[in-house]
């Protein structure tokens, strides 16, 4: 599937612009350089502009006039009701309100949107798109479990004794990884979205159904060392039919971009509350699409051109790595 599939999976701001030949540039290097004096895990002066919330809400991806622009601070500043979002998670498969999965993770670690990096995202949104549509299940945590372990990208930075500190990064602290002796559909991502501190704006936030709120009210606090992921007794016992069929569906020719591709070219953002589940999916009246319009393949396409790797089983604790970590 390689090359063809990669070129399918390239996602342009709005479905029109791309029959047009147009590309988005949201989170690029080409338009996100870092700054002078930048360390690694900073946020970075938004570079988003009005255009592009204006196409974020034209494709269905956040809300008409829910969202504004920065006014020019280094760093995010929200209103009381508001909360930061990231282009590049809104266009991998984020929007508000935030599916209870996706409200559970970041509860369990005690993390908000901007502590994980874009691929991290794009992984999330492929393990729910496996869960609904080709295992027809609610995402599991016990599978992800299974399937997935977390790690923390830590930097190093003087204090006021001038001796050198650990810290965990405030922006892309977090990221996710597969186990090595477990199976997922084989996916490659770019090893780094170049710039993406520079894509968020502010919205208006939309609780996830029985929440209070929709993301975690957004502070500057740090990510905690995450929680070791081990899968329990219980848990091991309700997924052993799903590794199975985890398996089957790779031995079948079932890849990573194959679970980007349905959710995509349906409309629907799998990281979003919605009704019901994507393997109810009942086609163009369906509720959870985000746009009336599907896109075929041809027309669209993943930002920074997100290509297939190959999977690595050997080895005993994680191998494919969620990605980028500037």
């Amino acid at each position: 599937m390689g090359k063809e599939k990669t070129a399918a999976l390239e996602r342009t701001k709005k479905v029109t612009g791309a029959a047009k030949g147009k590309k988005t540039n949201r989170g690029s290097s080409s338009c996100s350089g870092l700054p002078s004096g930048w360390m690694q895990g900073d946020w970075i002066r938004s570079l988003i502009r009005q255009e592009d919330l204006d196409e974020l809400a034209e494709s269905g991806l956040i809300v008409h006039k829910a969202a504004r622009l920065p006014e020019g601070e280094m760093e995010p500043q929200p209103r009381p009701g508001e909360c930061v979002l990231l282009a590049t998670h809104v266009d991998r498969g984020f929007s508000l309100p935030p599916h209870p999965f996706f409200r559970g993770f970041l509860n369990f670690f005690g993390a908000q949107l901007h502590h994980f990096t874009p691929n991290t995202i794009t992984y999330l949104a492929a393990f729910v798109s496996m869960c609904e549509n080709f295992l027809g299940c609610r995402p599991h945590w016990g599978l992800f479990k299974h399937i997935f372990t977390i790690r923390s990208q830590t930097m190093k930075k003087a204090n006021s004794n001038d001796e050198k500190t650990h810290f965990i990064q405030m922006c892309g602290g977090l990221g996710i990884q597969k186990r090595k002796r477990s199976s997922f559909p084989s996916m490659t991502l770019p090893e780094s979205v170049r710039g993406w501190q520079s894509t968020w704006f502010y919205c208006q936030d939309i609780a996830t159904p029985g929440q209070l709120t929709g993301l975690p009210p957004f502070s500057f606090d740090r990510v905690q060392t995450p929680s070791s992921l081990k899968v329990t007794a219980a848990e091991k016992a309700e997924t052993g039919m799903l590794v199975e069929r985890v398996v089957q569906l790779i031995n079948q020719g079932v890849t990573g971009m194959d679970l980007l591709e349905v959710f995509l070219s349906r409309r629907i953002q799998p990281l979003q509350a919605r009704d019901p589940s994507m393997c109810m999916y009942s086609g163009a009246g369906d509720t959870a699409r985000v746009h009336p319009e599907e896109i075929y393949t041809e027309m669209y396409s993943m930002p920074n051109g997100e290509q297939a790797l190959e999977q690595d089983h050997e080895g005993e604790d994680s191998a494919e790595e969620s990605g980028e970590w500037e």
